[in-house]
């Protein structure tokens, strides 16, 4: 261990522990406590903690009705390695996803075809969370060099990696970013790393983000029905609750959460998914209830992405610990 006078400690080290853990739960609780602790005692680890062991699984739904049947997933990134944060591109053909491969994060790139996988991303620092704007770009959370996180948009429709220079900044008085999701082409939703968690409403044209709500989930997700954004509110005294948000004066309570960090994801029918536990549950409005999808006792699911243009839906799995 190495150490330092706490008076000289860099509050980055801080976010750099939040964006390699990646979950919103654990920046809230356990990372968050252990960073202040560095700070208190005046020590930094020397190597940065390691992301979770993770693979994608992908699988087709059949829809009946109101409810969706899962066809058995097939692990897609059978590896030793961190596989997380999948997002379709909006054509359906490719899914997109964060890979760490080396001492940083990369972005993939999966052809659904045949399920050949290459980096779309050779940058210095990590980045985070591949999500497409258009059909030839894609923005990124970019951890950048003095340790901000702020969001880069690059071009996607091309064969060879991205380079720093190719990148573009939006909202660039935007930072700490955690989490994104678009609610269209101008418009998102951001989670905003603070204590509690920010869930803004911001606008890449005119670069202004607005506060909506304060203590959010890490899960925030794109409707495909209508311009707006899903995310999860935290509450101390009462369930956790499904938002949909349709700007930053328009917010209303969908559902309730089931326990756990309430990552969820709409298929393009307008189903609500969410996973808990083991299991892959859907929300049911006339019922007003979670029915359970699919189990994957003992591995534990966690995000989760539709494809905008077939069933078809890609689950972050972790296998039991040993």
């Amino acid at each position: 261990m190495s150490h330092m006078p706490a008076s000289l400690f860099d509050h980055r080290l801080v976010r750099g522990l939040l964006a390699r853990c990646g979950e919103a739960r654990a920046m809230r609780t356990g990372v968050l406590i252990a960073a202040l602790a560095m700070v208190l005692g005046g020590c930094v680890p020397d190597e940065p903690t390691a992301p979770p062991q993770t693979d994608i699984h992908l699988s087709e739904y059949v829809v009946s009705g109101d409810s969706i049947a899962l066809r058995i997933p097939l692990n897609r990134t059978e590896r030793t390695g961190y596989d997380n944060q999948p997002q379709f591109t909006r054509d359906g053909t490719a899914l997109l996803y964060t890979s760490e491969r080396g001492s940083s994060t990369d972005i993939y790139r999966m052809s659904l075809s045949n399920h050949t996988t290459r980096p779309i991303t050779a940058l210095p620092t990590s980045v985070y969370s591949p999500t497409p704007r258009t059909d030839s770009t894609f923005v990124v959370v970019q951890v950048e060099d003095d340790g901000a996180q702020r969001l880069w948009e690059f071009p996607l429709s091309r064969t060879a990696p991205v380079t720093p220079d190719e990148g573009a900044l939006l909202l660039p008085e935007v930072e700490p970013v955690g989490y994104f999701a678009w609610a269209d082409a101008e418009q998102l939703a951001l989670f905003v790393l603070g204590a509690p968690h920010i869930l803004q409403w911001g606008n890449v044209l005119t670069g202004r983000a607005d506060t909506v709500r304060v203590d959010i989930g890490r899960s925030l997700e794109s409707r495909p029905q209508d311009a707006s954004v899903s995310a999860v509110q935290r509450h101390e005294n009462a369930p956790d609750s499904v938002l949909v948000a349709y700007g930053p004066d328009e917010v209303s309570v969908y559902a309730p959460t089931l326990p756990g960090e309430g990552d969820h994801t709409w298929t393009r029918e307008g189903h609500l998914l969410m996973t808990s536990g083991t299991a892959l549950y859907q929300w049911h409005p006339n019922a007003g209830s979670w029915r359970e999808v699919y189990d994957w006792d003992p591995a534990t699911p966690s995000r989760l992405a539709a494809s905008p243009t077939e069933n078809r839906l890609a689950v972050v799995v972790a296998p039991p610990e040993e």
